[in-house]
């Protein structure tokens, strides 16, 4: 029952930030170096084509022992799945959990992909299967949640969401979830209190923020999310979602050449960001 490092609760919203493009050194043989710092990525210094490279060179050594290999595939599933290319991302979390069936992360993580795709089903079978190895695993219960409240079931949703904060002792993680859960419900005043709850916990949280302007964005208060936006934006300039939604925003305001400008430099920071936002009714008019 292996937890490495906290899951990436929350995979259609909290997918958010591009690492820094950090390029590789190189041997004099022209080899790339063997760096698991460099798969992990755990500040994100490295972009995604980096660490991803690092993780397959790992994956392909003969010294790799079995007991890292299954966090390499993890790994790089992580960084696929950040880009949006889900079954490829499920492709190594199916690895990984061959090699280690209880590996919980690993199940949450490719229940989140599915969740990106919309295979609800397959997304619930995981998280279910989480609650069973570890019932006191909040990450499980948030993206649940989040789930339900894709689907308009707030009677589901907000059960999953508030036991999510209860088993994470109300972190700002959990309550930015449940801000997400409420904002998708079109509950703008509890999505805003608990966006301002996990702000106050941590003021730089550029993802609360991220959140909070999407419950202002589906409640059709758009100067609200754009305010948030910027905000998010100027603590982390890269922050993808923040760019795509702002671009949404100014597309309903009417604002084209803006709403042009942050789609593009989103999209090519992310290619596949409109499949992740497109699931959250978060898009852009047709031709933007």
């Amino acid at each position: 029952m292996k937890i490495t490092l906290p899951a990436a609760v929350l995979g259609l919203a909290s997918l958010l930030a591009v690492g820094c493009s950090t390029t590789e050194h190189v041997n004099s043989d022209g080899t790339y170096p063997i760096d698991p710092a460099k798969c992990s990525n755990d500040e994100s210094t490295y972009d995604y084509k980096v660490s991803s490279d690092a993780c397959t060179r790992l994956i392909q050594s003969a010294a790799t022992k079995k007991a890292d290999l299954v966090d390499y595939y993890y790994y790089r599933g992580n960084n696929y799945l950040d880009q949006a290319e889900y079954p490829t991302a499920i492709q190594d979390f199916d690895a990984a959990l061959k090699l280690d069936p209880n590996y919980l992360d690993a199940l949450n993580s490719r229940g989140i992909a599915y969740q990106s795709m919309g295979n609800y089903d397959a997304a619930l079978a995981d998280y279910d299967r989480l609650t069973e190895l570890k019932p006191d695993y909040p990450y499980a219960y948030g993206d649940r949640g989040s789930l339900y409240a894709l689907q308009g079931d707030e009677a589901k949703a907000v059960p999953q969401l508030n036991r999510a904060i209860e088993l994470a002792k109300g972190n700002g993680l959990s309550y930015r979830t449940r801000c997400y859960g409420y904002g998708l419900l079109k509950k703008e005043d509890l999505a805003v209190a608990d966006c301002n709850q996990a702000l106050n916990l941590r003021s730089d949280d550029d993802i609360a923020l991220v959140f909070r302007g999407y419950a202002h964005y589906h409640a059709g208060h758009l100067d609200a999310a754009i305010a948030d936006y910027n905000a998010a934006l100027h603590i982390y300039p890269k922050n993808v979602s923040a760019l795509y939604a702002r671009g949404v925003a100014y597309a309903a305001q009417g604002k084209t050449d803006l709403a042009k400008a942050d789609l593009t430099a989103a999209r090519s920071a992310r290619p596949h960001v409109d499949v992740l936002f497109n699931l959250q009714g978060i898009k852009p008019p047709a031709g933007l």
